[in-house]
């Protein structure tokens, strides 16, 4: 039901007879890993992979619904696609995570001030994305972390997920606790991150 106004992705259908507390199964559904399509064809790979973006991030971040579900495994061997159709197939939603509305604006918030380098819009975006008030001690350091991250940025080339993936790791390191649906969704933009890398 949640993709089924989404125009070329199909989610195989559930089959609750052959199915149990270990095993679920879906119906069969012809195509290919997403990481061997289309081989040689360099437009139609950029376009598949666009198309993953759209299904699995843009989807629920900009979401209407006040939680949002998302896929939180998608590797390529759950990432099919119809090369006849060029229909993109999302197979084993066993794991899902969902993330409310606020959740979803402060990440998207986040994006913004990495791609502005706007250290104090970061830091703001950070403070609302974790859990657990951070003492003046701990802000100071992290204020300090989050501008040398900046500068440390390419001044003319916008930041990509690694750069997120980059920061958030220093600051988990650095004691900043996030959400664990939060955690689940950056868990799922590295796999992603993985994924897009080999198709393009």
């Amino acid at each position: 039901d949640y993709y089924a106004q989404f125009e070329q992705v199909r989610i195989p259908e559930f089959i609750a007879p052959l199915s149990s507390r270990n095993i679920t199964a879906m119906q069969f559904e012809a195509g290919c890993k997403v990481t061997t399509a289309y081989p040689g064809d360099e437009q139609k790979r950029k376009a598949l992979a666009a198309q993953i973006i759209k299904t699995l991030i843009g989807k629920p971040l900009f979401a209407a619904d006040e939680a949002a579900m998302f896929h939180a495994d998608p590797h390529a061997g759950n990432l099919y696609v119809n090369e006849s159709s060029g229909e993109l197939i999302v197979f084993d939603w066993a794991l899902t995570g969902k993330l409310d509305r606020d959740e979803r604006r402060r990440i998207i918030l986040l994006f913004l001030a990495l791609c502005l380098h706007d250290q104090g819009l970061l830091l703001h975006a950070l403070s609302e994305l974790s859990e657990g008030e951070w003492s003046a001690t701990q802000s100071r350091a992290l204020k300090q972390l989050i501008n040398d991250y900046i500068e440390s940025l390419p001044l003319y080339s916008l930041p990509g997920v690694n750069d997120l993936l980059a920061l958030t790791d220093e600051l988990l390191l650095a004691g900043v606790r996030f959400s664990p649906a939060l955690m689940l969704f950056r868990k799922v933009l590295l796999t992603l991150n993985g994924v897009l890398q080999d198709i393009t």
